[in-house]
This record gives structure tokens, C-alpha cells and sequence, in this order.
């Protein structure tokens, strides 16, 4: 997925170009639904109120629909922080990569070459490729990319484990060989064991989602909240309640649509972290401390 570039100064741009985001297509619907069910209402205000006191037996939902506004910010806000910081920690991970990345080639060159061996040089350079295809549960692609590697594996392998065994061994084995010092060996056996701590990591944030039951309860508090809206509002706005619910389902159900987004930050949404750019920096990185 490409990094998307912005100006954030450019803000009028953005202001009227909303409906081009993928936030808004993917509320289209409901936001549709909703301008109909308010439509409804307002209209039953607008042309019974003299024969049915519905609306105005339901008056008091404003006062209501107050109080729980106040509550559903809460929870929306702890939504969006708890998100965010899954996107955050995920994209410390992935610098945090690039840099032991950039450490360990530049201490394995300076020590040995990495051109004098090339098969640990292609290692390096492909394990953030390998990782991201990981996280994205590409099993395939990540079978493809050990057969490239000419790493032997099995379809049960956990495969960033195989390949960092491999990079373990050359160096293991260049100790054995006498070709460094044993504070040499440990610095870069330091630097390969961070790559340990960074797969770990990621697969914490992959594989412990945000509660489910959780989730739901937030999109059932929005739904709630906007149906008892029209009724609560129609008496006092009438039909401007219409515009008042579209703004409030694109601000609240546009905070929880780019929170379900962040949550899992290795995934393909627009605005997860650019993996496939991430990676190939890294691997030309590699390349050319090599030379």
C-alpha cells in the first residue's frame, strides 16, 4: 500500500472533498437510512402533530438525548484512544525494525562484508517482507519468498523464526570460524535477538483484538443514540434535523470507522501503516550499505 502524501495546511481542500475519503463511502449507507427514517419522522411532526401526540409525548428524549451524549463521548473517546495506540505501538515497532536493520548491517559489513556473504545480505534485506506478509496471514507469498531465500521450510514453520535462525547461524558459525571477536559476536547477536522483540510484538497487537463485546456495545450506543434523535429534536428543529444527523453520524460513526481501521494497523486499509513501503526501505537500505 503507498504512503499517502498530504499537505495538512491544505485543509480547504479537505473540507470539500470529504465525500472522496474512504471514511464517507464506507458511511454512505447508513447515512442514507438515516436521512430516510428522519425524513420520516420529521414529516409525521410536521403534517400530524395535530392529531397524534406522538412527537410530542417524546419530547423529553432531547433532554435525555443530552445526557446520553455525554456518556457515548466518553466511550467513543476511550474507542479511538485504544485504537490509536494499537497504530501508534505498531508503527514504534516498524522504525524500531528499520533501525536494528540499518545497525545490524552496518556492524555485519564492517565486520565481515555482508557482499562477502551474500546469502545472509538477502536474509536482512527480505525479513521485513517476510514479517509483513506474517502479519497479513499472506502464507503463500511468505512460502514464496523462503523458496526464493532457498530456506528449507514446512507449510507448520513459523517462517520469521526459520529465517532468523538462518541469520543466526551464519554468525554463530563465523564465531566458530575464529573470524570475530566474542564482543563482536555478542553486539550482533544483540541486534538480531531486538528482531525477536519487534516480531513478538507484532503478533501481540495482531493477535489480541479489541474485546469484541466492546466493539458491539459502541456501535449499539450509536445506533441508539441516533434513533432516538429525530424524536427527541423534530418537535424543536423540524426538518432541520435532517442536515443535524447527517453531521453527527459522519463525526461519530467516522471516529468509529477509522478506529476499526487503526486497530489492526497491519492490514491494507488507508490508513494503516504503509508496510510495502516500510519494507522495500528497509531492503534498499540493506543493498546499499552493501555497496
Amino acid at each position: 500500500m503507498p504512503i499517502k502524501i498530504y499537505d495538512p495546511k491544505a485543509w480547504v481542500h479537505f473540507l470539500f472533498n470529504f465525500h472522496q475519503e474512504n471514511v464517507f463511502r464506507r458511511l454512505r449507507p447508513i447515512v442514507i437510512l438515516m436521512i430516510i427514517y428522519a425524513s420520516l419522522v420529521s414529516a409525521a411532526e410536521y403534517f400530524l402533530h395535530d392529531y397524534y401526540s406522538i412527537i410530542n409525548d417524546f419530547a423529553y428524549l432531547g433532554q435525555f438525548h443530552l445526557l446520553f451524549n455525554f456518556v457515548l463521548s466518553i466511550m467513543i473517546a476511550f474507542r479511538v484512544n485504544t485504537a490509536y495506540a494499537r497504530w501508534w505501538e505498531g508503527r514504534g515497532l516498524w522504525g524500531q525494525l528499520t533501525n536494528n536493520a540499518r545497525n545490524l548491517a552496518l556492524r555485519f559489513d564492517a565486520f565481515f562484508g555482508l557482499n562477502n556473504y551474500p546469502e545472509f545480505k538477502e536474509y536482512l534485506a527480505r525479513f521485513p517482507e517476510l514479517l509483513k506478509c506474517h502479519l497479513r496471514r499472506e502464507t503463500d507469498k511468505c512460502m514464496e519468498i523462503m523458496t526464493e531465500l532457498g530456506v528449507t521450510h514446512s507449510q507448520q514453520d513459523h517462517l520469521p523464526n526459520i529465517l532468523l535462525r538462518e541469520m543466526n547461524r551464519v554468525i554463530s558459525k563465523c564465531r566458530q570460524e575464529g573470524k570475530i571477536q566474542l564482543e563482536e559476536f555478542l553486539v550482533l547477536s544483540e541486534n538480531l535477538g531486538a528482531f525477536t522483540d519487534v516480531l513478538g510484538a507484532c503478533e501481540k497487537i495482531l493477535n489480541t483484538p479489541v474485546p469484541l463485546p466492546f466493539n458491539v456495545l459502541i456501535k449499539q450506543a450509536l445506533f441508539f443514540y441516533m434513533l432516538i434523535f429525530p424524536f427527541g429534536w423534530a418537535g424543536t428543529f423540524g426538518f432541520f434535523v435532517i442536515p443535524m444527523i447527517i453531521v453527527m453520524i459522519y463525526v461519530l460513526w467516522g471516529l468509529e470507522a477509522v478506529a476499526d481501521e487503526l486497530e489492526n494497523p497491519f492490514a491494507y486499509d488507508d490508513n494503516d501503516l504503509p508496510l510495502d513501503n516500510i519494507s522495500m526501505n528497509i531492503a534498499n537500505n540493506v543493498r546499499n550499505i552493501a555497496g
